[in-house]
C-alpha cells in the first residue's frame, strides 16, 4: 500500500511540473532603421539561466520568410534582449515571436517608421 501511495504522489508531482514554468511576458521592439537593426525585448523571469530561457527567436518582415534566432543562455535573470540585423523600409511590418525552453510563446509586432522623413507641408 505504501508503495502505491508513493507511486501516486511521485505521478502527481512530475505532471505538475510543467505548471512551474514561466511563458515569456510583453515582447517590447524598436527598430533603427539606419542601421538596419532590430532590438528586442522579452519579459521573462527566471531562476537558472541555463536551464530556463527564451531559445528561440522567430523574426518576420511583412510575413515574409522566418529569420530565426537561437539562443542557449539568457543573460539576465528579468529580461531576454537582443540586437539582430533586419532588412526593412519605411512602412514595413515587423512581427516576432519568442519561445521560451521550458514552454510557452510571446509574440510583438511594429510598423517602421522612418523618423527623418519630412512631413508635407
Amino acid at each position: 500500500m505504501k508503495k502505491i501511495v508513493l507511486l501516486s504522489s511521485l505521478i502527481v508531482f512530475l505532471s505538475a511540473a510543467p505548471a512551474w514554468s514561466r511563458p515569456p511576458g510583453a515582447v517590447t521592439l524598436s527598430y533603427d532603421l539606419k542601421k538596419q537593426s532590430l532590438h528586442i525585448e522579452v519579459e521573462h523571469t527566471i531562476d537558472n539561466r541555463r536551464k530556463e530561457y527564451i531559445y528561440k527567436v522567430e523574426i518576420r518582415v511583412n510575413n515574409g520568410a522566418p529569420i530565426e534566432q537561437y539562443e542557449r543562455i539568457q543573460n539576465d535573470i528579468h529580461t531576454y534582449t537582443a540586437d539582430i540585423a533586419v532588412k526593412a523600409k519605411d512602412g514595413d511590418r515587423i512581427t516576432v515571436k519568442a519561445f521560451a525552453r521550458e514552454g510557452g510563446s510571446s509574440s510583438g509586432e511594429l510598423t517602421v517608421v522612418d523618423e527623418e522623413k519630412e512631413e508635407p507641408k
